[in-house]
C-alpha cells in the first residue's frame, strides 16, 4: 500500500464542548477530512461546531446511538483510513497520526489500536481507578489480544468500516468489541501501535452511580453481548479469569460482583429485538 492514501478523523459527539480543543489539535495534523458524526446535539452547539474555519472539517448531524451514528456517517467518508477519536481524547505529540497509521500505510495490518495515558492528574477516586485500568490494559492485555481495544484511538481501513458496519443491537454498548472480532474473523489484521499515544481525559466520571451504570452496561453486559453474538463467550471468560489482578482498588470488587449478573443477562438478551427497535427509532 502507498504512502498516499488519504486518512479521515472520525469524531461522535453530543453536546460535548472537548470536542473544540480536539478538532484544533487534529487541525495541526495530516488529515484529509476531520468529520463530526453528532448524534442530536443542541443547536447552539451545532453552530459552534459549523462556525469552525477549516474546510476539512465536515458537521454531520446524525441522531442514533453511537453505533447508528457512525453507521449513517460511514457512506460519506472520502478517505482511505479512517481514524476514530473520542471527545475527551488528545494527541500525547506530533507524532501520534503517523504511529497510528503506520502499519496499514506499510501493509503490515490492516486496522491498528494505540493505549491512552492520563491527559491530567486524577480528580476523583473513579478517575483514578480508570486511569490504573488503562495502564495496567495496556501493558498486559492489548499487547496480547487486540480484541480487547477500544474504538477511540483506532485506525481501520476503511473498506473495513464500509463492508462490516458496526451492529445497531448493541446500543448499550460493546459494538467495538464486536467489530474488532467479525474483523479479525473475517482474516483481518490487527496490531497494536504502543507509540501512538492519545492523552486521556477521565475526570469527567465523578459519581458512583455513573461510574456503576457505565461499567455494567458498556463494558461488562455490551462486551458480554458482542462476546455472545460471536460465540467467544467461553473463550473470553477464560482469558477473563486468568488475566485478572488485583491493582489495589476497592472498586474492583463492585466489578467482580456484577460480572455474573451482566454474564446472566446477557444470555436472556434478544439481540433482534434491540436492533428491530434501533431501525424503528433511528431509520
Amino acid at each position: 500500500m502507498g504512502t498516499a492514501l488519504k486518512t479521515s478523523a472520525i469524531i461522535t459527539n453530543l453536546n460535548d464542548n472537548r470536542i473544540f480543543n480536539l478538532i484544533n489539535s487534529l487541525k495541526k495534523l495530516n488529515f484529509f477530512e476531520i468529520i463530526i458524526a453528532d448524534g442530536g446535539s443542541s443547536t447552539e452547539h451545532i453552530a459552534k461546531l459549523n462556525n469552525i474555519k477549516d474546510q476539512r472539517v465536515r458537521v454531520y448531524v446524525l441522531p442514533g446511538s453511537i453505533a447508528v451514528t457512525r453507521n449513517k456517517v460511514t457512506p460519506l467518508i472520502e478517505g482511505d483510513i479512517v481514524v476514530f477519536i473520542d471527545t475527551d481524547e488528545l494527541p500525547s505529540d506530533a507524532n501520534w497520526l503517523t504511529n497510528l497509521v503506520k502499519p496499514i500505510m506499510s501493509g503490515k495490518a490492516d486496522f491498528t489500536f494505540g493505549p491512552t495515558k492520563p491527559m491530567r492528574d486524577a480528580s476523583n477516586r473513579i478517575a483514578r481507578y480508570y486511569d490504573r485500568y488503562d495502564e495496567w490494559l495496556y501493558t498486559n492485555i492489548l499487547p496480547h489480544d487486540i480484541s480487547k481495544g477500544a474504538m477511540g484511538n483506532s485506525a481501520w481501513r476503511a473498506e473495513i468500516i464500509k463492508k462490516l458496519g458496526f451492529d445497531t443491537a448493541l446500543t448499550i454498548g460493546g459494538e467495538d468489541y464486536d467489530l474488532t472480532i467479525r474483523a479479525l474473523t473475517a482474516g483481518y489484521r490487527g496490531a497494536f501501535v504502543s507509540d501512538a499515544i492519545l492523552l486521556h481525559d477521565q475526570n469527567n466520571i465523578r459519581t458512583l452511580r455513573r461510574f456503576l451504570k457505565k461499567e455494567f452496561f458498556y463494558y461488562l453486559l455490551g462486551a458480554s453481548l458482542a462476546y455472545k453474538k460471536n460465540r467467544v463467550s467461553i473463550g473470553k471468560i477464560r482469558g477473563s479469569v486468568r488475566g485478572s489482578t488485583w491493582r489495589g482498588d476497592p472498586l474492583e470488587i463492585v466489578i467482580i460482583m456484577m460480572k455474573p449478573f451482566a454474564f446472566i443477562l446477557s444470555q436472556v438478551i434478544s439481540l433482534e429485538y434491540f436492533r428491530k427497535r434501533a431501525s424503528k427509532r433511528y431509520g
